[in-house]
């Protein structure tokens, strides 16, 4: 087995990397390699994992990361093999720390204990990927809670797809356009079938669909009639609307003996493995929610050309499973959007409702129309109902290949064309500004601040409490200071108005020997949609009466909630002294643009003088002005080397800590 891994290992180092399309999901945005979080790449079987992984070693270095598929019918399923991957990367590479990319990692026994592992005790850092019914963050096991990060997969949009063909719709025809869009409607996102022959594409997606049924619903869930699951399949993308009953009425009526209850579970397997989407009626009333029919769409729209009844594809259908797909990633990417379909008692019916922390934004209706004369009357009318209704005053049309604005009894009415609409962005949480809602989790500390002492040591008491509207996860807290920072490894959750008593063993720490310059409780932690916040207030430290220690007395400033982004910074090496020069300079690893870049930050002997740190304190101011400086750069949109001198300090005579605090703030004017 051993030596099995060493060849794998080798193999992966001496060959080359196939060739990789690019893909919007980039996965060195959610690594860092100086925090302690698996990343975990889940999705719909063949939408792309692998290559991302491989996408991901390639931008990072292939000689930092290492590869191995456990589907690879050489690798043995065993846990063994785990044990002795981590055993053979000593061997060869030392202390080097890697990034394992561990592909289809489920098919092995205790992978998750392994994986908790790895991540706690060592300087490897995980990235995972497999079948979504056994990886994803519904089923992450419970060892791993709080130590993920999940990136959904998906089949290809309209934008990659392009890529993929490598078009430009600003170069070809627009009747080009209108042709590779219905191809795409047919046929697809997923990578392999948009690239094969289209001769072979139905021999794919049929191979796609026995290795999704056998995998990941016959052999998790023990299915015992597999017929009748496979005839569910068939009937879905025949099926606009649904209730459970009417399903189980349908199977029943071709031979099966199915209950309610038992496709409902098939109807959860189907979800949980990312094959189906399920879209509610849009209502504040519960109870209506679930009695009312339901729409599901399937995870591409080849399947639903391939099981279709009809002779000929419904591209209006097609359409709308198009539109459907880009909201509802969109809403995975950022669950404070949620989807919905409209309709009243007298039957008029608006595809989609795009809502935002539950204000309706957005009315959607699709059609296949070439002209406005085509655009059926049933359309606008509902269209105008739903806005009405809603309080809103204009709604959206897609058609095939039409654009234009009318109102319609005071209610806009924009039509826009598929192929245009696709193309622009719309829901998203990248490179933006993100506004806080109301309704979020915020912890803070109560004012009054306890402590105990004695021979155990000395404590400090804080009552943390949730303020905010909605409960918080994945707690965590800490103090921290100017070149200090203590956290506790425990994780808690807290809901609105719930209170949490916190201790702090000062004795053992800094701040009880010296005064640390602006100290802060801080907390990091989640909201139930998986959004990542951070909240601090400010400590009073002072020396108590008797001059024998540093105690925190009090309480001061709150600073409010904000939402956790990625800094795009990578790593931040070690510093050194160049050949030649007074400077102390460091090499720093930054994604721009989407691939990693290193630039060159110094610090001026003038200026370590002005300060009068000890190595420690210089290193962690040294890192600070470095994030800063890089974070406006990022902001401008370049990248380059940089050296801090005292020509940037303000122009009054500062020292030391002040000094330091003075060029900092000014960074971030």
């Amino acid at each position: 087995m051993r030596q099995l891994l060493n060849d794998l290992v080798k193999n992966w180092w001496s060959n080359p990397l196939p060739a990789i399309k690019p893909r919007d999901v980039n996965l060195l945005s959610y690594f860092d390699p100086n925090v302690r979080k698996i990343v975990s790449v889940v999705g719909f079987r063949r939408v792309g994992k692998t290559f991302t992984l491989l996408d991901f070693a390639q931008k990072y270095g292939k000689d930092k990361c290492v590869y191995i598929n456990f589907e690879d019918e050489r690798v043995p399923k065993k846990t063994e093999v785990l044990s002795q991957l981590v055993d053979l990367l000593t061997e060869l590479k030392g202390n080097q720390p890697l990034v394992l990319l561990m592909d289809e990692i489920q098919e092995i026994s205790e992978w998750s204990m392994w994986a908790r592992r790895i991540n706690e005790t060592t300087q490897h850092r995980l990235i995972l990927s497999g079948s979504s019914s056994k990886l994803s963050s519904r089923e992450i096991p419970t060892e791993l809670r709080g130590q993920t990060i999940t990136v959904p997969m998906f089949p290809l949009n309209w934008d990659e797809f392009l890529r993929f063909r490598e078009t430009d719709t600003n170069i070809f025809p627009h009747a080009h356009t209108l042709n590779l869009l219905r191809e795409f409607l047919t046929y697809g996102g997923l990578p392999e079938i948009v690239l094969a022959e289209e001769g072979l594409r139905p021999l794919i997606l049929a191979d796609y669909l026995s290795s999704f049924v056998d995998r990941d619903v016959v052999e998790r869930y023990k299915l015992r009639s597999r017929e009748a699951f496979t005839d569910l399949l068939r009937l879905l993308p025949n099926t606009r609307s649904y209730t459970y009953s009417k399903l189980a009425n349908s199977l029943k009526g071709v031979g099966h003996t199915v209950s309610k209850a038992t496709v409902i579970r098939y109807m959860q397997w189907l979800e949980w493995s990312f094959f189906i989407a399920r879209l509610e009626v849009f209502s504040a009333n519960v109870k209506s929610r679930i009695q009312t029919p339901k729409k599901s769409y399937l995870v591409d729209n080849y399947f639903s050309t391939q099981f279709s009844s009809n002779l000929s594809s419904n591209l209006g259908h097609l359409m709308e499973q198009a539109v459907f797909h880009k909201l509802h990633i969109g809403s995975v990417w950022d669950p404070r959007y949620e989807l919905a379909y409209w309709k009243d008692y007298s039957g008029n019916e608006v595809d989609f409702v795009v809502a935002h922390n539950k204000a309706v934004k957005e009315l959607i209706q699709v059609t296949f129309a070439s002209s406005m004369v085509e655009v059926p009357e049933r359309e606008t009318k509902a269209l105008v109902k739903a806005a009405k209704a809603l309080h809103k005053t204009s709604g959206t049309i897609i058609t095939w290949d039409t654009e234009q604005t009318i109102t319609i009894d005071g209610v806009k009415i924009i039509y826009r064309p598929l192929w245009k609409w696709l193309t622009t962005k719309t829901i998203t949480t990248t490179n933006k500004e993100i506004v806080l809602p109301d309704n979020i989790p915020v912890l803070d500390v109560e004012p009054n601040v306890g402590g105990t002492g004695g021979q155990e040591g000395h404590l400090v008491h804080f009552q943390a409490i949730n303020i905010g509207e909605k409960v918080a996860i994945d707690c965590r807290w800490g103090i921290r200071g100017f070149a200090y920072e203590w956290r506790t490894p425990e994780t808690f959750v807290l809901r609105p108005a719930d209170k949490k008593k916190l201790e702090y063993k000062i004795s053992e720490e800094r701040p009880f020997k010296e005064f640390v310059p602006e100290l802060n409780i801080f907390f990091e932690y989640k909201d139930n949609r998986g959004v990542s916040y951070f909240t601090r207030r400010e400590l009073v430290l002072e020396k108590v009466s008797s001059g024998a220690f540093y105690n925190i007395t009090r309480v001061s400033t709150f600073h409010p909630a904000v939402v956790l982004q990625d800094s795009k910074i990578r790593n931040i090496g070690k510093s050194y002294i160049p050949q030649g020069k007074l400077t102390q300079e460091v090499v720093v690893d930054v994604e721009f643009n989407g691939e990693i870049k290193q630039v060159k930050m110094s610090i001026g002997p003038i200026l370590i003088k002005y300060f009068g740190f000890s190595p420690d304190e210089l290193k962690a101011a040294f890192s600070e002005l470095v994030q800063r400086k890089v974070r406006n750069m990022l902001r401008e949109g370049r990248l380059q080397d940089h050296v801090f001198t005292s020509e940037e300090m303000p122009k009054k005579p500062l020292s030391g800590f002040e000094a330091y605090k003075a060029l900092r703030d000014s960074l971030d004017k």
